[in-house]
């Protein structure tokens, strides 16, 4: 009789602990991920506080710091005297034309080197972005491998206690 107690004990205790162990794995992988979930007791206990109209109180510290930065250039135009000629007109027309396009070349030339430059940095962010972004995931399986196995413990240790507890039940009657 003292056995078939201690056998029904000793499954109650393996069914408190397997169900405990399964819940409490449960609850840290959704904690983990489902952050921005909050379970019923969280919102029950913020409706209670609603309805008693006691808030929690927060501390809110609040700080920043602000910084500027400018950068430009200068230009200079020279302009040549006007030509009394029509030749002369002509002549300096061509001769800005000619420094219009020159300008426009050089101005196009650094437009370009800027543009390669800023594609190699969003490249390599991009690169960094993919690295950091598998290796978040593979954490994150890591996590839940190791969850699903403190799960799987918990569930055999409540199938053990309750057999256990059937068996001393069975045996007592």
């Amino acid at each position: 009789m003292g056995g078939c107690l201690t056998l029904t004990i000793i499954g109650g205790a393996a069914e408190i602990v397997g169900f405990g162990l399964a819940f409490y794995e449960m609850a840290v992988t959704q904690r983990r991920e489902f952050p921005e979930y909050r379970p019923l007791h969280h919102r029950a206990l913020t409706w209670v506080r609603g309805k008693l109209e006691r808030s929690k109180s927060r501390t809110v510290h609040l700080s920043g710091t602000a910084r500027a930065t400018a950068s430009g250039h200068a230009t200079l135009t020279v302009t040549r005297p006007p030509a009394t000629t029509l030749k002369g007109r002509i002549e300096r027309l061509e001769q800005e034309m000619h420094d219009f396009q020159r300008k426009q070349g050089e101005d196009l030339a650094a437009l370009e080197g800027r543009f390669g430059e800023t594609n190699e940095r969003i490249a390599k962010a991009e690169t960094s972005l993919q690295t950091r972004l598998g290796d978040l995931e593979a954490r994150r399986k890591e996590n839940l491998r190791e969850s699903i196995a403190f799960e799987k413990w918990g569930i055999a240790l409540f199938i053990a206690g309750v057999i256990l507890s059937v068996l001393g039940n069975a045996i007592t009657c």
